[in-house]
């Protein structure tokens, strides 16, 4: 799970980290959990190496985990709340071009 990885990683306290895991849970309960198949991760691959053509040279690795919670929504729910919208709009529409799948981003309020 990206996602968990992401948030965990983040999680600067103990009150972040319990929060963290109650949304685990949460999502775990309403069986949202998704863990990438390996399609998605030969996918997310050639994502990023479409972007890094078109845009230039990439550390893949600073985007694998954005690419894999981008698919992770998009295959559950077709949204997302991230806060850094700017990237994750960039692989909602790569998402939709080159994986067929829709993904809406919106921003936490």
């Amino acid at each position: 799970m990206a996602t968990g990885l992401e948030l965990f990683a983040g999680a600067q306290t103990r009150k972040d980290a319990r929060a963290v895991a109650a949304i685990r849970a949460a999502a775990a309960r309403l069986g949202r959990l998704y863990s990438p198949p390996e399609d998605d991760f030969v996918l997310a691959g050639r994502l990023l190496s479409a972007y890094a053509v078109q845009h230039g040279s990439i550390r893949s690795r600073d985007h694998c985990q954005d690419v894999l919670i981008a698919f992770g929504a998009a295959r559950a729910s077709g949204m997302l709340i991230a806060a850094n919208r700017g990237d994750m709009d960039r692989w909602a529409r790569l998402l939709q071009r080159r994986g067929g799948l829709s993904l809406t981003v919106v921003s936490p309020t």
